[in-house]
């Protein structure tokens, strides 16, 4: 699990994959991630999906839980 309190900058997004490489975190797993929308800027959401996209990892995230589930159903069907 990792916290990111207030948010992160741009380079602190950039570097959350590593953080998921360091851990050993299998890219082939759905990640379905789940943010208040008033935690979390738009931008940074579709850069965090890009960048974790680019390094090879399947993650979304969503503002609430039941489209997320829906998206690990989907995808796994």
């Amino acid at each position: 699990m990792m916290d990111v309190g207030n948010g992160l900058d741009t380079v602190g997004i950039y570097e959350i994959p590593r953080f998921y490489d360091s851990v050993g975190t299998d890219k082939s797993a759905m990640v379905a991630v789940v943010a208040g929308e008033e935690n979390i800027k738009k931008e940074d959401i579709l850069f965090y999906e890009t960048v974790c996209r680019n390094r090879g990892y399947n993650i979304r995230v969503f503002t609430d839980r039941n489209s997320a589930v829906k998206w690990l159903r989907k995808e796994q069907s």
